[in-house]
């Protein structure tokens, strides 16, 4: 599975096709989640990136049926954690855009040595192709 959030927020599958996410704050959830990608993100925290200050009083529930939709979609309920108070999805580096990029930018920083250097411009390089548009939209 494939994960971009540098651009148009997307989920591919391994055949690569690209999994429609549905409602605009079920995209939402999936946009805080990567982006947060590994990390927990608590109930309360979703709660505020979808409804704002003011969440209805059924939050909490409506959270845990976005979340359940989501590992449908997703075919593996592995990829949503449930973690404490919240969730997170544990993703390989080069499964999310950003952390691809994010890896490729720190080998193209600080090259210690001429044969480094050509493989910090390399790696910026294929930083530049990771990068798909504008972030999360």
């Amino acid at each position: 599975m494939r994960f971009g959030i540098l651009g148009p927020l997307a989920v591919w599958r391994e055949d690569e096709h690209q999994l429609d996410l549905g409602t605009p704050k079920a995209r939402v959830l999936v946009a805080v989640l990567l982006s947060r990608a590994g990390h927990p993100v608590s109930e309360d925290q979703l709660a505020v990136a979808l409804w704002g200050d003011t969440p209805p009083k059924s939050a909490t529930k409506n959270v845990q049926t976005y979340v359940h939709r989501l590992r449908r979609q997703l075919g593996d309920p592995a990829r949503v954690v449930r973690q404490g108070a919240g969730y997170l999805v544990p993703v390989d580096r080069d499964e999310l855009d950003a952390a691809t990029f994010e890896h490729l930018a720190d080998a193209g920083r600080a090259p210690e040595a001429a044969a480094a250097q050509f493989t910090g411009l390399r790696a910026v390089g294929r930083l530049l192709d990771a990068r798909r548009g504008a972030t999360v939209d």
